[in-house]
């Protein structure tokens, strides 16, 4: 699969580089397939227990969201939509932190 960002793939690592190119894919749609939106939610989840995927995930957010226009006020909501869920989903299953803060 081409992976079409506007980041040197080299500075990702190996190890990442397809998930990060399969989010990037299917955050830039705009009616992904239940299959599309399936393997969104597994790359999310892994991302969960790896923070260097979660970095290279936001980082991907940031670049597409310039890209895609969703810093253009007609946008911005949609946009902020799919990061509050995102988030939300990072939180909610981040169990390994109480709420005291330590592991």
């Amino acid at each position: 699969m081409a992976c079409h960002l506007a980041i040197e793939l080299s500075s990702i690592p190996v190890e990442l580089r397809a998930l990060v190119c399969d989010y990037a894919e299917i955050f830039s749609l705009q009616q992904p397939t239940a299959n599309q939106l399936s393997r969104f939610d597994q790359i999310i989840e892994q991302s969960c227990e790896d923070s260097r995927l979660h970095f290279w995930l936001s980082e991907v957010e940031h670049i597409l969201g310039h890209h895609l226009g969703y810093f253009e006020d007609d946008l911005k909501q949609q946009y902020m939509n799919q990061k509050a869920k995102r988030r939300e989903h990072f939180v909610d299953t981040d169990t390994s932190v109480n709420e005291s803060g330590v592991s």
